[in-house]
């Protein structure tokens, strides 16, 4: 938890109370083996309303990708 709020500033890094993984069958691998699964968040701040995932109306905040590289290369390195 300190290495994500180190590399990315501690106002960026939420920590849900309850994991929700909807469809995810990633939940699965750390059963047998270490390993995190991490959620970026991508909502461009001035939408009104969330625009859900596979909807051609998604948009994606512009930073987004830069910090979803960013954290496993931090963590990675560290």
């Amino acid at each position: 938890m300190l290495e994500r709020r180190r590399s990315l500033g501690a106002e960026r890094v939420h920590t849900l109370p309850r994991p929700a993984f909807a469809g995810e069958d990633f939940g699965h691998i750390p059963a047998r083996v270490p390993g995190a699964l991490l959620q970026l968040g991508t909502r461009v701040p001035d939408l009104p309303t969330p625009v859900p995932n596979h909807s051609p109306l998604m948009r994606i905040h512009e930073d987004a990708p830069a910090t979803g590289v960013a954290l496993p290369a931090t963590l990675a390195l560290s």
